[in-house]
């Protein structure tokens, strides 16, 4: 089952877009570049290990292509999302403008509703409602 009306497709295309809006202008240092470049390489560690472990079952528009519970998965449902927004909020902490504060809090709504749609859909199995009971977060163990 995949959900191909004009929503889903806007919202799961558009963030992809969203880095490229973003303006590398050099901005207020909240923390320095040598502690936040080596923290966003881990997330980009995050992204791709969700990735991995997702195997053949990763696409762009939400679906249900079988429920992965290994690999990063057994400690939270969306560490592909987990990992953007740890990336998002490190640039952000390392060259901070109001301006791109804006974009990636635009892009954290849009992959918030991706979060939830899919999991609508997968909800629909009785596979995936066991999984919900046993990782209990999303994004980030013990907040979200």
């Amino acid at each position: 089952m995949r959900d191909w009306s004009p929503s889903p497709v806007f919202i799961a295309v558009t963030p992809g877009f969203g880095s490229g809006v973003v303006s590398l202008q050099e901005g207020t240092a909240i923390i320095p570049m040598f502690i936040a470049a080596p923290l966003q390489f881990l997330a980009l560690w995050l992204v791709i290990w969700g990735k991995m472990s997702l195997g053949r079952s990763f696409a762009i528009l939400p679906a249900d292509r079988g429920v992965v519970t290994g690999g990063v998965y057994r400690y939270v449902r969306h560490p592909i999302y987990a990992g953007y927004l740890a990336g998002h909020i490190l640039f952000l902490l390392s060259s901070f403008s109001f301006y791109n504060s804006t974009v990636y809090a635009i892009i954290t709504m849009f992959h918030v509703h991706r979060i939830l749609r899919e999991e609508r859909i997968l909800a629909l199995t009785e596979e995936y409602r066991d999984y919900l009971g046993r990782v209990r977060y999303r994004l980030c163990p013990g907040i979200f």
